[in-house]
């Protein structure tokens, strides 16, 4: 009996664990709500090689002082760094290549509230773009806010989604190497026919 006690002791701890509100969908009644969104600075389709800006902004924040936020990015993309900098905090940025993940730390020595942006982050599209047409930048499990009255607040995270499509000179490469093969195909047909003829 001691036993099955112990483990559900153990289970209700997990659960308790695993539930503690680092970031909620839904917003609740008697809590004040927020939310953190990734936004490209000016949406349009994306040819390769170029240079994508995207915005983290914070909507109805309530007294934040500090945060860490954890993006993971499509690998396809590089990023290449940040573009400009909330004046009220103090931004720190490391980047991991390898995992595309980028961590973002932010610190203000009094908490700000509403709407602003915090950062602009700059990422180069793939050198050759192929099928692929969307690339998503997300926001990670462990993103955290410090509140100044250290109330557990809730936000909502929204990604975003770069969208790009072939430049016109990969498509002429395409189209060209599509018409060799075509023509390399008719050659060895007639070089076959005049074969058989002898």
């Amino acid at each position: 009996m001691k036993k099955v006690i112990k483990i559900l002791f153990i289970f209700v701890i997990a659960v308790v664990m695993l539930v503690k509100p680092t970031y909620a969908e839904e917003n609740s009644s008697n809590e004040s709500t927020m939310s953190i969104e990734l936004l490209e600075k000016d949406k349009k389709e994306r040819g390769a090689n170029e240079e994508v800006g995207i915005e983290v902004n914070m909507k109805d924040v309530n007294n934040i002082t500090a945060g860490i936020l954890k993006i993971k990015y499509d690998s396809s993309l590089k990023y290449i760094g940040i573009e400009e900098k909330n004046n009220n905090y103090t931004i720190q940025e490391v980047a991991n290549e390898e995992q595309s993940i980028l961590v973002i730390a932010f610190t203000s020595n009094e908490g700000k509230s509403g709407d602003m942006k915090l950062c602009s982050l700059k990422f180069k599209m793939p050198e050759k773009i192929t099928e692929k047409t969307n690339f998503d930048i997300s926001f990670d499990n462990e993103t955290n806010l410090v509140t100044a009255d250290n109330s557990n607040e809730k936000y909502k995270l929204v990604p975003i989604t770069v969208n790009c499509k072939k430049t016109e000179k990969s498509e002429k490469i395409y189209i060209g190497i599509a018409i060799g093969v075509i023509l390399i195909l008719i050659l060895l047909v007639i070089v076959i026919k005049k074969n058989k003829k002898k």
